[in-house]
């Protein structure tokens, strides 16, 4: 009786020690990693309508909202391939935020205002 109640007991603490959330430098160095890749995505953004420069919304803030924008043009970049690696790094930047017990000013980021000036979105 008392093998068994030591076999479930070390049991849950490998199953709770395997499923502990990654370390925090790991979340930085993913976070970091997600941004650089953001940034090759998007690349140089070329344009020559004001219609093919989008932005996405990018980190979270602590109060709600984003960060910063993205500015991109739909002309050279694989918009669900950029959506997919920002979704990601927004998830991180909450559980930052959380495990961290970050706060933030509260001041709703304005979306930028974009136009294509000499065939770069800005």
């Amino acid at each position: 009786m008392k093998l068994s109640f030591l076999i479930g007991l070390v049991s849950i603490f490998l199953y709770s020690c395997a499923i502990e959330p990654p370390p925090q430098n790991d979340i930085a160095s993913k976070m970091a990693r997600l941004d650089k890749q953001t940034e090759e995505i998007i690349g140089t953004a070329n344009c020559s309508t004001d219609n093919q420069c989008h932005f996405i919304g990018f980190g979270d803030k602590p109060c709600g909202g984003f960060m910063s924008y993205k500015i991109y043009s739909d002309q050279n970049t694989n918009v669900a391939l950029l959506k997919s690696k920002v979704a990601q790094y927004n998830q991180l930047s909450r559980e930052w935020n959380i495990r961290n017990n970050r706060v933030s000013n509260c001041m709703m980021l304005m979306p930028p205002q974009l136009s294509c000036r000499n065939h770069t979105c800005k």
